[in-house]
């Protein structure tokens, strides 16, 4: 299995769909559209205006009411087949990476 590295393709393509189910899941259980301020709860290491791109990436339009909805709900299918449990360890098992070099003081890679 292989651990993407921060910002590759691979993981773009990971918070995409799994901001989208997050989006779907949010308003089956709450009722309601959700607010980047709960997209900010859910997802803390993810910067608002990276959110925010990610929201508009997968069809979700801001309301008046400051509420972003998506325009086109997946059925549950599609739903379920969008995030495997292998990439939600591929993605935790990045983070846990970053954190260890981060701990370690490497702050920045690059490549050789």
């Amino acid at each position: 299995v292989e651990i993407w590295t921060p910002h590759s393709r691979p993981l773009h393509k990971y918070l995409r769909e799994r901001i989208k189910v997050f989006t779907c899941r949010f308003k089956d259980e709450h009722g309601r559209n959700i607010t980047l301020n709960d997209l900010c709860e859910a997802f803390p290491t993810i910067p608002e205006h990276i959110l925010k791109k990610k929201l508009r990436d997968v069809g979700a339009e801001m309301n008046s009411d400051q509420t972003w909805e998506l325009k086109s709900v997946p059925n549950e299918n599609d739903i379920l087949n969008s995030v495997s449990p292998e990439n939600v360890c591929q993605y935790e098992t990045m983070l846990y990476g970053e954190h260890k070099l981060h701990k370690m003081g490497i702050k920045v890679l690059t490549s050789a």
